[in-house]
């Protein structure tokens, strides 16, 4: 689904191994870095990768990147968990809200148009035997990109439940894309992040070890599955599960 699994991990790190926030931040990043590195490699041998939307967006996340990981040890266990939950359950509201409002034209059905500005990308590209044509502004990702660099290494989500809305509803990628281009995103952006945590000392290593094999294997597995499922279906089952969670971060 392009968001790296860390709205999963973070909330076991909290509420089964009893990790404080920094501690599950970094810990996550670790992880997934490795989910992404690995998910991208697949992604990008099935040509589903936006590069320069991702590489972008991604060099925009830096500077927060590093901010996010010295104020996340200001922040308390309590707090941490209700900011949490709002982020979570906002993307989910969303999504679902973007699912059901879908917009007029979309950037892979606007007219054939070449691009005239730098910020402008206008290219076809052949995904499961049907040619798409993508035309976008590159101002959003970017201008957004400065925000989801903070609360990406805040939270250690990487960013990918933030990247996924955006590279679909204000981009207007289609979502087998804009998963792909998201798990490119977060491989680059969590690296910058892991780096300040690990100098910081958040990361314990006997968790996120295992953590990160398995997350690699997940990446490939869900890279593969993805090919198989609508967008419609990823939007519902990744609204689904950051609703459940979020929900969940508010109960004592």
């Amino acid at each position: 689904m392009g968001v790296g699994g860390a709205f999963l991990v973070v909330p076991v790190l909290m509420w089964v191994y009893h990790f404080t926030p920094m501690q599950a931040a970094g810990t996550s990043l670790f992880a997934v870095f490795l989910n992404g590195l690995s998910g991208s490699v697949t992604y990008l041998r099935q040509h589903r990768v936006e590069v320069k939307a991702g590489l972008l967006m991604a060099i925009a996340t830096l500077p927060g990147s590093v901010v996010g990981a010295f104020i996340v040890r200001r922040v308390d266990a309590h707090l941490f968990a209700i900011l949490f939950g709002i982020l979570q359950l906002s993307i989910a509201v969303y999504m679902v809200w973007r699912q059901r409002h879908p917009p007029a034209a979309s950037g892979a059905d606007k007219e054939h148009t070449p691009p005239t500005h730098w910020f402008q990308v206008g290219h076809t590209v052949a995904f499961q035997g049907t040619t798409h044509w993508f035309s976008y502004d590159l101002r959003w990702p970017m201008v957004i990109g400065l925000g989801i660099g903070f609360i990406s290494s805040l939270f250690g989500i990487g960013g990918g439940v933030i990247n996924v809305p955006v590279l679909a509803g204000l981009v207007g990628l289609p979502m087998h894309f804009a998963t792909a281009t998201s798990t490119f995103i977060l491989a680059i952006n969590s690296f910058f992040g892991l780096g300040t945590h690990l100098a910081l000392g958040h990361v314990v290593w006997r968790t996120a070890i295992p953590l990160g094999i398995g997350m690699i294997g997940g990446a490939q597995l869900g890279a593969a599955l993805s090919t198989r499922l609508s967008g419609a279906w990823i939007t519902w089952i990744f609204a689904g599960l950051l609703m459940a969670l979020g929900i969940r971060e508010f109960i004592p």
